[in-house]
């Protein structure tokens, strides 16, 4: 009898390391029995050996149709282990050399059998036979390259270590794939076996059956764009977890088209359970199904948010939540702890998690659901006893006690755990432990690849355009824009043309920054004091003054890329603080403007780095941040989180005004900022003052300049852009228009031809690059070191 699946659950786990098998099957490191919680049946936990999979930074797991396990790694590509039925089963390794994406943070295995990587900046790569091929924003920007294909269209990567450039096989060949470059979770359909990816920019799926891209963003009924996770019911019904609106859920019958929604509060409840959400930040999603004498099939949802457990039962309608043992400590740390709150009975601190931030879900053959966390490693909910059995640790324990990042079920039972920093586990029983490796499952056929993106036909333009004119209006006052994974450090005549502020960089000063006015009088981003932060406890730091990472912002001036930030302090405060963040009054001149961050979790993989993640608030501006603070909800939000790339995070602001910003470290670490940038979008040019590429010695890099000919200017894919251009296409209808639009007359100008110097353009627009337009930047850069 499972130990965690029977319906007297004894009251003690005694966790056991199977050596034996750990060295014939998986090359792992044997530890010695650890008696957690006193003496009862025997669960195994087996490390898997750095030898076998050296990377300890594991983003997803998954197990496949043939019974390999496959580990998707930041930094380090895809691991698959092949158990075999005696001896050592067998490991392979796969990096952008073979046409892998260097940086996976989501796997999936569709009912061909074929596995879908999502990856940080490329889209989502697909395994089969032997072969990966990308599928990214557009043809031609992903690992692979067509023969035929000039060299613009291929992406060229640099491997780990420092290896050299390569030539993949021919067969992975980039195409046109997700709307969005970062793919956060993919799921398959139970009902038709399409695949379904949560992407930076909304919802894709690809149809097995008819080979056909299909995209739901803001701009066709989406409750949000920036997805984090989603899961199937039974039945067909999708659950989406949003990275700060909550969760929402559509049906096949609506061919979810009719999104219902449901959101939680703005602060965390002073409850340890209660009704509704605890949070908006979603991290993981899980159907439980179960089956009713007499009954239809009905469900459980569960959700993993940065609050606590949230429960929806009668098929995901009715929710409630558990909060963590931490969630006392938070309201402690309040910046106005409040006199009265409820305190937790006996019963019901029993019945809490661990800590509050629950990072993944699973379900395993029994039925039990294992909750994953940022910091306190797992835990399991007997679902027959309503009660969570924590996986307590010790010095020499092999659980994993750190940030669990991915739960995966293995065919039987026992479960795949990924650990973030601390590398990958096998959780069994010891009699299923013991058994023969399953024989990989061997198709008779090779199912193909899957088919890319179809350029869009001219009709499907001409409805945008209608759509998009019908949708014109007055600009929106502040919203979010988009994240931008691509760029990296690379900000120069992309970001900050009109105002750019680079933290703490400058060599000779460790606390002042380098700045760039663009001739945007008025205009400035100042850091404010916060109401809960230690006076005069203003923090700057510079990690690198010589930094060779591509994602390190680069300093003109100093012509080379320093790694410097902005920060909160956060680090000299308790970690349940709520605060100190960072403030931001943020000054906006007459028109329409384009206000980014960039974050860069540096060190992200190491120590508690690995537990930044942020919130970025726009509020009105109010005559301190201490009255903004008491806003019930602000005018716009976005999450930054699993940053270690780099990102850019763009807000459109409406001027002239004044806004608050807040940076919100959300109980993590150090709240970190290296650089703030604003850029006009409509309004006046400011003729009296210069772009900050004209106030740097760079002469010849500027947005590639193009006269249209008759046939280019009469094409549905030059209206539409110009259209988007508009001043009044940045409305609350259009603007969640203005990314998959453009995207759509890319991909149409480059199916038809269009000239290079067109599409160089709109790529310097969209912020996507090819190997060539890294070449001019750099060219560009290199000419400073030649300027006195």
């Amino acid at each position: 009898m499972n130990i965690l699946c029977s319906k007297r659950l004894p009251l003690a786990i005694v966790i056991l390391c199977g050596g034996l098998l750990c060295n014939m099957m998986l090359g792992c490191a044997a530890h010695p029995p650890t008696t957690v919680l006193g003496a009862g049946a025997p669960l195994h936990i087996i490390t898997i050996h750095p030898v076998s999979l050296p990377s300890r930074c594991i983003t997803s797991v998954v197990q496949d149709l043939a019974g390999r396990w496959w580990f998707g790694t930041e930094g380090q590509g895809v691991f698959c282990y092949s158990p075999a039925v005696r001896g050592r089963g067998t490991w392979r390794h796969f990096t952008s050399r073979n046409g892998a994406a260097n940086n996976v943070y989501a796997l999936a295995c569709d009912a061909m059998g074929r596995i879908w990587a999502g990856s940080l900046r490329h889209g989502v790569s697909v395994y089969d036979d032997g072969y990966w091929r990308n599928y990214d924003l557009m043809a031609g920007l992903g690992y692979g390259r067509n023969p035929g294909d000039s060299v613009e269209s291929m992406m060229e990567t640099t491997p780990p270590h420092g290896l050299s450039k390569y030539r993949p096989a021919p067969r992975n060949i980039s195409r046109a794939g997700p709307l969005g470059q970062r793919v956060f979770a993919i799921a398959t359909s139970p009902v038709d076996g399409s695949v379904w990816m949560a992407t930076s920019k909304g919802l894709t799926r690809y149809h097995i059956r008819a080979q056909t891209w299909q995209y739901y963003t803001t701009a066709n009924g989406l409750p949000a764009d920036t997805l984090s996770c989603l899961a199937f019911a039974p039945d067909g019904t999708l659950f989406i977890g949003t990275q700060c609106s909550g969760i929402a859920w559509a049906s096949p019958h609506s061919h979810y088209r009719l999104w219902h929604r449901i959101v939680g509060p703005v602060h965390l409840p002073l409850t340890a359970m209660g009704p509704g959400l605890p949070s908006n930040l979603i991290n993981a999603l899980l159907v439980v199904p179960r089956k009713k004498a007499h009954t239809r099939w009905r469900y459980r949802v569960y959700a993993g948010t940065d609050g606590g457990l949230a429960i929806g039962n009668d098929d995901g309608r009715r929710w409630h939540f558990i909060r963590g043992r931490n969630y006392l400590g938070k309201i402690k740390g309040l910046w106005h702890v409040p006199t009265h709150y409820p305190q937790p009975s006996t019963r019901e601190r029993r019945g809490l998690l661990t800590s509050d931030f629950v990072t993944s879900l699973a379900m395993d053959g029994h039925g039990n659901v294992w909750i994953g966390h940022r910091s306190t490693g797992f835990e399991v909910w007997n679902h027959h006893q309503h009660r969570i059995f924590p996986m307590a640790t010790s010095a020499d324990s092999p659980i994993p006690a750190g940030f669990v990042a991915s739960l995966a079920p293995l065919a039987g039972s026992g479960m795949l755990i990924g650990g973030y920093e601390c590398g990958a586990f096998q959780a069994v029983e010891p009699w299923s432990a013991m058994r023969p490796g399953r024989v990989p499952w061997q198709s008779t056929t090779t199912p193909p690849l899957p088919a890319g993106a179809l350029p869009p036909p001219r009709a499907k333009l001409t409805r945008w355009m209608a759509r998009v004119t019908a949708g014109q209006g007055h600009a929106v006052t502040a919203a979010f824009m988009d994240e931008d994974w691509r760029t990296e450090g690379d900000w120069v005549g992309h970001y900050g043309v009109n105002y750019a502020r680079l933290c703490a960089g400058t060599p000779q000063y460790a606390n002042a920054e380098e700045q760039f006015f663009g001739g945007l009088g008025g205009a400035d981003i100042i850091r404010e004091r916060s109401p809960h932060q230690y006076a005069g406890d203003v923090a700057y730091y510079v990690s690198w003054y010589h930094s060779t990472l591509r994602r390190t912002l680069y300093f003109p001036d100093a012509n080379q890329r320093i790694e410097a930030e902005w920060n909160d302090a956060g680090g000299r405060y308790p970690r349940l603080y709520d605060g100190p963040d960072m403030w931001l009054k943020v000054k906006v001149p007459t028109g329409l403007y384009r206000l980014s961050f960039y974050f860069h979790n540096k060190d992200g993989q190491t120590g508690g780095n690995d537990r930044r993640d942020y919130v970025v608030q726009i509020y009105p501006r109010h005559s301190s941040p201490t009255l903004a603070w008491g806003c019930r909800r602000p005018l716009a939000q976005a999450r930054i989180m699993q940053f270690w790339g780099g990102m850019y995070c763009s807000f459109v602001l409406k001027g002239p005004g004044n806004y608050q910003v807040r940076l919100k470290r959300n109980y993590g670490y150090w709240m970190t900022v290296a650089g703030m940038f604003l850029d006009r979008l409509s309004g006046p040019r400011n003729l009296t003052g210069f772009t900050n590429l004209d106030g740097l010695p760079i002469k010849d890099y500027r947005p590639p300049q193009y006269t249209p000919q008759p046939g280019v200017a009469a094409s549905p894919a030059w209206k539409l852009w110009h259209l988007l251009n508009d001043r009044a296409s940045y409305s609350k209808k259009d603007l969640p228009a203005q990314w998959p639009g453009r995207v759509l007359a890319y991909r149409y100008a480059q199916s038809h031809r269009f000239p290079p110097a067109l599409l160089a353009r709109w790529r310097w627009k969209l912020n996507v690059w090819l190997p060539i337009d890294r070449a001019a930047f750099d060219r560009a850069m290199a000419t400073l070191a030649d300027q006195p």
